[in-house]
């Protein structure tokens, strides 16, 4: 028996999977649509609030703030988008909520985030994965030091 395991208790999976899924994706910027980001992001800075972006769809702001390196830092309910004209780091930086990975699944979250990017793009965007957390959520682990 493994060592910590109280030895009539078993041990029950109670919830497990995705935590956390980071993505960083790739695409040449439109330079209309940089154009647009500015323009509502020095709004958001003047009011020193987010400024809605009802052309990106229900619940989409930009905020006043960047987003760590990336200058544009786009937020929804579902998550953070992260937009930076950077040739040094991917265009875009991707995190979304854990409740919206838990409820929705990691495929549709990327659908839902590719569909948004996209819009920033001429030719799409290209992702990869930064980071992926697990979770496992377990009874009947009498854990000993």
């Amino acid at each position: 028996m493994a060592a910590g395991l109280h030895p009539t208790a078993p041990l029950v999976e109670l919830a497990s999977g995705v935590d956390a899924l980071y993505l960083s994706g790739r695409g040449e910027l439109a330079p209309a649509m940089l154009s647009w980001l500015d323009a509502e992001r020095e709004t958001a800075v003047e009011w020193d609030s987010p400024v809605p972006l009802p052309d990106l769809g229900l619940g989409w702001e930009i905020e006043p703030r960047s987003f760590g390196r990336y200058r544009y830092r786009l937020s929804h309910p579902n998550g953070l988008v992260g937009i930076t004209k950077s040739e040094h780091l991917p265009a875009f930086r991707v995190q979304p909520r854990a409740e919206f990975i838990h409820g929705e699944g990691c495929g549709a979250v990327l659908d839902f985030f590719d569909d948004v990017c996209a819009l920033f793009t001429a030719s799409g965007v290209t992702w990869s994965l930064s980071r992926l957390d697990l979770f496992c959520d377990l009874q009947g682990w009498d854990l000993a030091g």
